[in-house]
């Protein structure tokens, strides 16, 4: 009781901090599309911000001001998902002009309280370039800056061109007939791919990899990908070495979003997401016809990701924007992956 009034008293008159409600779900979005600074749309982001409200760990708080007439406005809000004893913070955006007011400070407070209560060890973030929530992270949060994280964009239609790395998919017949790339394995690829079976068996083999290569393991958001990426008939791929049958890794591509792509080697990773991207514009031209509309695709990667970054330079992908990310402890080895966008999970 005696910290809930702290926090009332840091407050800007009027505004209090409570838990967040589906209800809350339209005017928070609204509150991260303000603070970002450009125009995103519900439709590409619904699916995952509903996912990540619905979870049972998920923490949640807004901070809200209640008007004389009995309406309530959202000035700010935070969310997180616990995972293995790691807090992931997956959205924390306070209203341009009410920064720097006390509300995130607020917010922050009440969402690492709860995830002590969790039993969280691990805290987790990926921060944007504002210098308030960075100093915010380390002082509440105890996350320091470990990499620096940089996203790219280019037309679907410019990725699937790349063809000098072909893998053979065991489902659907890509129709792309340019020559091996020299390294591969007897006239083919090293690579093999198929439908990702949602067994026993196989979640426990890419937990055992995410441990590894993201620093966790999320069975729910795999199960989560799969079936944003249509089940075992649409585009998520698990990924083969040809020779020893042991896995080398996955990827997602759906119809709102892009990865995560995982490669335990890093040198496969440009050609897992040029097959996920030609996978999907192939399974939508079945769709929808030859005059399916072209999208954007979105990269994510870690300044550390060598092969990715001079494969997305060189290939002509366009750089958005870069942010950081930040733990309370080293993790990961995020030289190997690409991660989801819309940006929420790692």
């Amino acid at each position: 009781m005696e910290c809930n009034a702290r926090l009332e008293r840091a407050l800007p008159k009027g505004i209090h901090v409570r838990k967040g409600q589906e209800s809350d779900e339209i005017p928070a979005f609204d509150v991260m599309r303000r603070a970002m600074g450009f125009e995103i749309t519900w439709e590409n982001h619904a699916s995952i911000r509903n996912y990540i409200r619905l979870d049972p760990s998920c923490i949640f708080w807004v901070a809200e001001e209640r008007s004389l007439l009995g309406g309530t406005k959202i000035f700010g809000y935070i969310r997180a998902l616990i995972r293995e004893k790691v807090m992931c913070l997956t959205e924390f955006f306070v209203l341009p002009g009410h920064q720097s007011a006390g509300i995130g400070t607020a917010l922050i407070e009440k969402m690492m309280e709860d995830a002590d209560r969790a039993g969280a060890v691990i805290k987790m973030v990926l921060a944007s370039q504002s210098p308030a929530a960075l100093r915010l992270y380390i002082k509440k949060a105890g996350c320091f800056p470990r990499i620096p994280m940089i996203m790219f964009s280019a037309a679907e239609s410019m990725v699937i061109q790349d063809t000098s790395h072909i893998i053979e998919d065991q489902c659907v017949n890509l129709e792309r007939q340019k020559p091996f790339h020299a390294s591969d394995i007897n006239g083919k690829s090293p690579l093999i791919a198929e439908p990702i079976q949602p067994t026993p068996e196989l979640e426990a083999l890419m937990s055992h990899i995410d441990r590894k290569i993201v620093g966790f393991a999320r069975p729910q958001e795999h199960r989560h990908w799969l079936d944003e990426s249509g089940g075992q008939q649409g585009t998520a791929r698990l990924f083969r070495y040809r020779q020893s049958g042991e896995i080398a890794g996955y990827a997602y591509m759906g119809k709102n979003f892009c990865g995560p792509v995982l490669s335990l080697n890093p040198e496969y990773q440009p050609w897992m997401i040029t097959h996920a991207a030609s996978l999907r514009s192939t399974i939508q031209k079945a769709e929808q016809g030859l005059f399916a509309p072209t999208r954007e695709i979105y990269c994510s990667v870690a300044g550390s990701n060598e092969t990715m970054l001079i494969w997305l330079v060189n290939s002509g992908w366009k750089l958005m924007f870069h942010y950081t990310f930040m733990s309370s402890h080293p993790m990961g080895m995020l030289d190997r992956y690409i991660g989801h966008e819309p940006l929420y999970l790692l």
